[in-house]
């Protein structure tokens, strides 16, 4: 989400209006924000689901499973 050139939610808003990158899953990784803080917002920033750092390996592999699938 705190990136050096360009904020994470203008990445994510950059890959939503790309014809070819608006179907790639983003699942944000960061250490701003607290697993409780994440728990308030439904688990989610920005309209996009959210890990806070470190996630445990379940966490990880749910995600996965949830938002990277293949249809």
């Amino acid at each position: 989400i705190l990136m050096p050139r360009m904020p994470g939610g203008n990445v994510a808003a950059a890959f939503k209006s790309d014809p070819e990158l608006k179907n790639i899953p983003i699942v944000w990784l960061t250490a701003a924000i607290r697993p409780s803080q994440i728990a308030e917002s439904g688990g989610k920033i920005c309209d996009y689901p959210c890990l806070a750092k470190p996630p445990n390996l379940d966490e990880i592999i749910k995600s996965i499973e949830t938002y990277a699938r293949a249809d």
